[in-house]
């Protein structure tokens, strides 16, 4: 009998894809659509939240930590739940308190699956003009709008970036308080050229997906803070 919990069957899934491919190569969309389902299929009570948080994402939080005043009258109390890590895959949550905002970064030969777990939450997009373009901080980069919309769970279903489409820059902010299940093929890792960077519009945005626009490559805004909180969710073993 298989005593396997959802979020297991998450990760042994995403082992074995993960291992199948090179580094910087997409998961190919069997994988993906595999992937997504077994995403859905897992139950806030395996990831430490009460199933109560879907109707009332205010019952789910505060987590440890305050939020902090960020420009333009956003907090910045994102907290991190790490789950797993090994060299080809992370998998991890995000949460936030209303109005908290994770802005404009990348992620350099990476396919990430988000899935909404409670909230709504209000996602910017971009990905790079030319294939491969990561700019060093301070230069600028040109871009192709993706998509600004807003995603309500448990209506949503995840949301997925490739290295070369999909949304690669991306922006989350809170409009209620949210978590996000984020699953990310392979990590971030500087060791490999895998360095999170962070953006800012250098000119006028883009609004119409296809546009063109420029972003500027930026070091961690000094508002943005991540806080950690230790997992409560079931082992994945």
């Amino acid at each position: 009998m298989c005593r396997s919990t959802a979020l297991e069957r998450l990760y042994e899934c995403a082992a074995a894809r993960s291992a199948a491919i090179n580094p910087g190569s997409p998961l190919p969309p069997a994988a993906v659509e595999e992937l997504k389902k077994l995403m859905v299929a897992v139950p806030l009570e395996e990831l430490g939240f009460r199933s109560s948080a879907i109707k009332d994402p205010r019952s789910a939080l505060p987590l440890p930590g305050s939020p902090r005043r960020a420009r333009e009258g956003t907090t910045s109390a994102v907290t991190y739940i790490h789950i797993f890590e090994n060299r080809h895959l992370t998998l991890g949550m995000f949460c936030f308190p209303e109005g908290a905002c994770i802005p404009l970064h990348d992620h350099p030969g990476m396919t990430v699956l988000s899935r909404l777990l409670f909230g709504t939450l209000r996602v910017r997009s971009y990905d790079f003009a030319v294939e491969g373009a990561y700019p060093e901080v301070g230069d600028t980069v040109e871009v192709m709008f993706k998509a600004n919309a807003t995603v309500r769970a448990p209506a949503s279903t995840p949301l997925v970036l490739f290295p070369t489409d999909g949304g690669n820059i991306h922006e989350f902010v809170a409009e209620t308080p949210c978590a996000v299940l984020d699953l990310l093929v392979p990590p971030y890792c500087s060791g490999e050229a895998r360095d999170c960077t962070y953006y800012e519009e250098a000119e006028p945005a883009a609004r119409v997906p296809g546009d063109t626009g420029v972003l500027q490559a930026i070091e961690q805004p000094p508002w943005f803070t991540v806080l950690h909180a230790d997992y409560t969710g079931v082992p994945i073993s």
